[in-house]
């Protein structure tokens, strides 16, 4: 598959960019709103996930709740592979508020990045996740700067900038440990661990799906324990 081609039948769906030499695990860079759409994005329910979205948007919503509900119609256009409808979709989401406070523009910054990734339009990805990063920062809020930190990493491994990707995943990491995020946790030890297993580092390689592996066991994510298993175990 080539490079900002967006065939979602050639994508694992624990691996939705399948573009990337590097890819990150479901969601990859896609971050749904904190909402019942977006928890179910997060469990993996596509399908179900627009739906309760779309639900909201039948009963006229105050602009907060449109926010959040065109949100995730992007996020699983994006997750379907659909990029530039999640482009497009992100756009929207953000016209739907007057002015987005930092947290939304987070959500808004990171979302845009994925999808600008998705379109190998990378120097406009890596544009939108510093500016994703800045924004968290400017919260002093562990997760919204971790969130932007996630999209900084994947945009710079979709650009080769391993080292770079690297030091970006190494914060993330710290910031979503602080704030209980399991499933972003376990995406930034799987990506460790790539990289450095990459940079013919198998031992770090290998402390990075191990601990991903104690954090998602007890988790219960069993496709992501197999996956990270056989990481460890053949590598």
């Amino acid at each position: 598959m080539t490079p900002g081609t967006t065939a979602q039948e050639d994508a694992s769906p624990l691996l939705p960019f399948p573009s990337l030499a590097i890819a990150p695990l479901y969601p990859g860079s896609f971050f749904p709103p904190p909402d019942d759409a977006g928890r179910a994005l997060l469990a993996g329910d596509v399908e179900g996930g627009a739906s309760r979205a779309r639900a909201v948007l039948e009963g006229a919503p105050p602009a907060r709740n449109r926010f959040g509900a065109l949100l995730a119609l992007a996020v699983a256009d994006g997750l379907r592979g659909r990029y530039r409808q999640a482009l497009d979709g992100i756009d929207e989401a953000e016209s739907a508020l007057r002015e987005p406070d930092d947290a939304q523009r987070v959500l808004i910054l990171a979302n845009r990045s994925a999808a600008l990734v998705g379109l190998w339009r990378l120097t406009d990805a890596e544009r939108a996740a510093a500016e994703a990063l800045k924004a968290g920062r400017r919260m002093k809020d562990d997760h919204q700067a971790a969130v932007g930190g996630f999209a900084r990493a994947v945009a710079h491994l979709a650009r080769g900038r391993r080292a770079d990707a690297r030091t970006r995943l190494a914060e993330a990491v710290r910031g979503f440990a602080r704030a209980g995020d399991v499933l972003r946790q376990v995406q930034c030890h799987h990506l460790l661990g790539e990289i450095a297993y990459d940079g013919e580092d198998p031992i770090r390689a290998g402390s990075h799906y191990r601990d991903g592996l104690a954090l998602a066991r007890p988790a219960g994510a069993l496709d992501v324990v197999e996956l990270l298993t056989l990481r460890f175990e053949h590598r």
